[in-house]
């Protein structure tokens, strides 16, 4: 995969992911404007998109393994995805009938994700096929970290521009794929299921806990990380924008060479130690003094993006060609899940602290040693595993790199 081909690949993964990510600071104000600022649709507006996105997303990728056809399904998805995004645009339309859409959205958008990824993925070893797995996880953060500002800039037009301009990114993917996508792509491979790949390569339960502990911590953070900020810490909105950006900015940033670092070296000893970081990092946070948290929060996203690389390196490299599509949907929908329970969680805990009479900073503190806790038991678990892997393992899986292409060679 050249530059140009791993550029449109990228964009590809970037543009899919980004027409969600951007939906996010548009909740309230939609919801106020255009649905009396029901609560608890706000709440049940994402929760269901992930659900759907958790359940939709591995069985969908599984269905394009089966039957082949994979740059098809993808256009197809990528299509249902902005249709269905302008669908919950409709200010008419009744809440149950949104959140129903909506649900299937999140089915079709990280189903389409997910098969682009198995398709435009290398998992070999070294930092060729690494750096193919890497750079699309980097596109993944990336779009992580531009969707808020991004529908914060939309929303200062109309409440209802973020999903507009979410279904335009989620449909201009579909002619793109089709133009960039391989013409000739892996074999069909009967049979496949998510049940069935975890039980043919059980190495691959390992990088499906390690994204959905990663996307759990980030969940206990995002939310949890602003009220500390602003109530422990004493900062204002811009400088709590600025810390995040101590933790975001690294994270997307070194995602792509931290995936060439573990396929050079082998995932063992770098996932390990990045996640004992990781996880010292989030038991240290609601402890940190204020001059001290922004190292706190870099050492987070370069230790979260060396994980995070491993695990999408190692779940790559633990597919055939023809399943790989399957594998990124195990992997995307465990992290769909992490997140979910990290937010439900952090929010409760939190909240029944508070209620019981804790001080914010305590209540606070005690979902960042959570989050950490989590990652303790995840290293108890598979530490070992993934020390005896050493260098060869993370290759046993090879393939040669795409190149057979149409309307320009991705």
């Amino acid at each position: 995969m050249g530059t140009q081909g791993a550029l449109k690949a990228a964009v590809l993964v970037f543009a899919s992911m980004v027409s969600s990510t951007l939906l996010i600071p548009a909740v309230r104000p939609f919801f106020a404007a255009f649905h009396s600022g029901n609560e608890g649709a706000m709440h049940a507006f994402m929760s269901l998109n992930m659900l759907g996105a958790a359940v939709g997303a591995p069985l969908l990728a599984a269905r394009a393994d089966r039957l082949g056809g994979r740059r098809r399904a993808v256009v197809v998805l990528a299509l249902l995805d902005g249709v269905l995004l302008l669908v919950c645009a409709l200010p008419l339309l009744p809440v149950a009938a949104l959140l129903a859409v909506r649900t299937l959205q999140g089915a079709v958008n990280v189903g389409a994700l997910s098969i682009l990824m198995g398709v435009l993925s290398r998992a070999g070893a070294g930092a060729a096929g690494g750096g193919s797995v890497g750079l699309l996880g980097g596109a993944v953060i990336a779009a992580v970290a531009a969707g808020t500002p991004l529908g914060v800039a939309l929303l200062a037009v109309d409440p209802a521009l973020p999903l507009w301009v979410g279904a335009a990114c989620a449909l201009g993917v579909a002619p793109l794929a089709w133009a960039w996508m391989p013409v000739a792509e892996p074999p069909r491979v009967a049979g496949v299921s998510p049940v069935a790949l975890l039980r043919q390569h059980p190495l691959l339960r390992i990088p499906a806990v390690w994204m959905a502990a990663e996307r759990f911590t980030v969940g206990c953070f995002v939310v949890t990380y602003a009220l500390h900020a602003h109530h422990v810490l004493q900062l204002d909105d811009a400088a709590v924008g600025r810390h995040y950006s101590f933790f975001l900015i690294p994270f997307a940033a070194l995602v792509w060479p931290g995936s060439r670092l573990t396929a050079r070296f082998g995932p063992g000893v770098p996932m390990v130690a990045s996640a004992a970081v990781y996880g010292l990092v989030f038991v240290v946070l609601g402890f940190a003094p204020a001059d001290l948290v922004p190292v706190v929060l870099l050492l987070a996203g370069v230790s979260s993006a060396v994980l995070y690389a491993g695990a999408l390196q190692l779940g790559a490299s633990q597919a055939q060609p023809g399943t790989r599509s399957t594998a990124m949907g195990l992997l995307n929908a465990g992290g769909t899940l992490g997140m979910m329970a990290g937010t439900a969680l952090s929010g409760v805990l939190s909240a029944g602290l508070r209620g019981a009479g804790w001080p914010r900073h305590q209540a606070y503190a005690v979902v960042f040693v959570v989050a950490g806790a989590v990652w303790v038991l995840v290293l108890a678990w598979s530490a070992g595993r993934l020390l005896r892997l050493r260098g060869s393992a993370a290759s046993a899986t090879l393939d040669e790199p795409v190149v057979v292409t149409q309307g320009g060679g991705l």
